[in-house]
């Protein structure tokens, strides 16, 4: 595509994705001109409503979707493949059902990966309360290479470290018995 293509929480279809002319989120998401290696920089404000990702990426060229300062007040959905996001502000929960997701220098309420592959969460704040980050599978080695590191928990709430050894802030619900296998986590 043309990217990088700019969104305003006061944004319209009829723009053009420009800086000048920015586009509302949901327009930005269902461009049909996205590629791989596109980015969205989201403009600063606040954007309500759910939204699900389903740009693709691959491996080697990520969809990127970033900010300095905006925050995303409902429920996201990271169904596309390849998605990275960093400096957004997640006030709602997010979903990864994608691969090889990657989220990073974000504030995060909670975030939930079903059937985890390649995905990397990295040198995020988990402010929300109860389990902020859940690794979920339905049968043994579903979930795999996830590379999750330098988080910080700075909210009040109680945590169950259940099945993880290596960090208190990380929930992971089972179905037969855990083990995720090539995972990386680290404090």
């Amino acid at each position: 595509g043309d990217s990088p293509y700019y969104v305003s929480p006061s944004g319209s279809p009829s723009g053009d994705g420009s800086e000048l002319n920015p586009w509302d989120l949901q327009t930005a998401i269902d461009n049909e001109t996205n590629t791989p290696g596109d980015s969205i920089i989201l403009k600063a404000g606040s954007y309500p409503g759910n939204y699900d990702f389903t740009m693709q990426g691959n491996s080697d060229n990520p969809f990127f979707i970033t900010s300095t300062s905006a925050t995303l007040t409902g429920g996201i959905t990271i169904s596309g493949d390849y998605v990275s996001t960093s400096y957004i502000d997640f006030n709602g929960d997010i979903t990864i059902t994608g691969v090889g997701a990657s989220i990073d220098n974000c504030d995060i309420d909670y975030l939930i990966a079903h059937s985890a592959k390649s995905i990397s969460i990295q040198n995020n704040d988990f402010d929300g309360t109860g389990e902020v980050l859940t690794i979920d599978f339905d049968y043994l080695y579903d979930s795999y290479e996830c590379y999750i590191d330098n988080n910080q928990y700075t909210s009040s709430g109680t945590m169950n470290g259940d099945n993880f050894y290596t960090w208190q802030a990380i929930w992971a619900r089972k179905t037969n018995s855990f083990d995720m296998h090539s995972a990386v986590i680290n404090q």
